[in-house]
C-alpha cells in the first residue's frame, strides 16, 4: 500500500474533533436518510474527501485501523508530529465530553476554550517525569508554543478544519 497525501488526510479527519463532531451531528439530526446522502455529498465536495469514504465513516462509525497502518509507513518527523496532532486531538474530544458533563469542572474552568487547554494537557503530559516546579513551567510553556505551531501546522499541511471553521462547514453542508 502506497501512502498518499490524501490517504493520511482522510485518517486524520475521521480522527480530528470536526471529523467526529460533523458525524455525530449528521447522524443525531437525520437518523440516516436521504438528507444525510445529501450533506455527506456537500461535505465531501466542501472539504476535498473521498466520497465513498466518508460514507462509510459517517453512516457505519468504524474504528478503522487505517491509521495504524499509515503511521508504520510514515518517516520519524511526519511521524512525531501526526501523532502529536492527534494527541491534541484526542485531548479535544475528551475535554468536549467533560463539558457536556454538567457535573464537570471542565466547564467552569475552560468555559468554550478547547484547543488552548487540550495542548497545554499533552504538553503537561509529556513533561510528567519532571520533579522541579520552576523547570516544568519554562519546559511547559515551550512546549504549549511549539505543539501550538505543531498542530496549526499539520492542520494546514493536510488542510483539515479546525474548531474555529466548524460552524462555517456546518452551514455549508445543511440544506
Amino acid at each position: 500500500m502506497r501512502i498518499t497525501y490524501n490517504k493520511v488526510r482522510f485518517a486524520l479527519f475521521i480522527r480530528s474533533y470536526p471529523g467526529q463532531y460533523i458525524a455525530k451531528q449528521l447522524r443525531v439530526k437525520y437518523q440516516i436518510n436521504t438528507d444525510t446522502a445529501k450533506e455527506i455529498s456537500r461535505l465531501a465536495k466542501v472539504l476535498n474527501l473521498n466520497l465513498d469514504l466518508l460514507r462509510f465513516f459517517v453512516l457505519f462509525d468504524p474504528n478503522s485501523p487505517l491509521f495504524s497502518k499509515l503511521k508504520k509507513r510514515l518517516n520519524e518527523r511526519d511521524r512525531e508530529e501526526i501523532v502529536t496532532y492527534l494527541e491534541i486531538e484526542n485531548e479535544i474530544l475528551s475535554l468536549s465530553q467533560e463539558k457536556e458533563n454538567k457535573e464537570s469542572l471542565v466547564r467552569d474552568d475552560y468555559d468554550n476554550a478547547l484547543v488552548e487547554p487540550a495542548i497545554e494537557r499533552v504538553a503537561g503530559n509529556k513533561l510528567s517525569k519532571v520533579e522541579d516546579d520552576l523547570e516544568f513551567e519554562s519546559k511547559l510553556e515551550d512546549l504549549k508554543k511549539r505543539y501550538t505551531k505543531l498542530y496549526y501546522a499539520v492542520a494546514y499541511r493536510y488542510k483539515l478544519p479546525t474548531i474555529r471553521i466548524l460552524p462555517f462547514i456546518l452551514r455549508l453542508i445543511s440544506p
